[in-house]
């Protein structure tokens, strides 16, 4: 957890604003029945990324089940980022529920090392693009933030939406860190 802690305090203040914008829009936004990720850059660090990821709590399943899934979507979702963002090293994850209305909402993080980037952590990560359609169809947007006191800055974001994820499906595993 505390390493977790230094990496977001790493971020200046800008960039914790301009990584909150996105954030909390994805979770206003996110459809109630089916998962959407967001998957951004550091402003001030262009090695460190950030994936958000929103997902419903399927029917059928109980509390413990659905924060279990959501734990190792997560993970996969990070450790399939640097398939496609070859720069980056360091991943940090935030899972939430679609929504804010309820203060009591759950959130999980995680962090994925990339930098020690090995052949088999890549063969994982291609596993979980092909059994899961992580990364496949990604939507790029490009976000304005303002910078104090008059000046704007651009940023991208990266975006998918998951029409379904089959909770029963495996999901190619490497270790990674996760807080609840």
């Amino acid at each position: 957890m505390e390493l977790l802690l230094r990496l977001l305090a790493r971020e200046s203040r800008l960039g914790r604003r301009t990584l909150s914008a996105p954030l909390l829009e994805l979770i206003k936004s996110a459809p109630r029945d089916r998962s959407k990720t967001r998957y951004c850059y550091s402003a001030s660090s262009p090695d460190y990324f950030y994936v958000f990821l929103t997902l419903p709590k399927f029917e059928g399943m109980t509390y413990e089940e659905y924060r279990k899934m959501r734990q190792k979507l997560l993970g996969a979702f990070c450790s399939t980022v640097k398939l496609k963002f070859t720069d980056a090293r360091h991943i940090i994850g935030m899972a939430f529920e679609p929504g804010i209305s309820d203060a009591t909402l759950s959130k999980d993080i995680a962090y994925f090392d990339a930098t020690d980037w090995t052949e088999e952590d890549a063969i994982r990560a291609r596993e979980n693009v092909e059994i899961m359609n992580i990364l496949k169809n990604v939507d790029i947007s490009i976000m304005d933030v303002q910078k104090y006191p008059h000046e704007k800055s651009r940023y991208t974001l990266h975006e998918t939406v998951f029409e379904y994820i089959d909770p029963t499906k495996p999901v190619a595993q490497k270790d990674w860190e996760v807080e609840q």
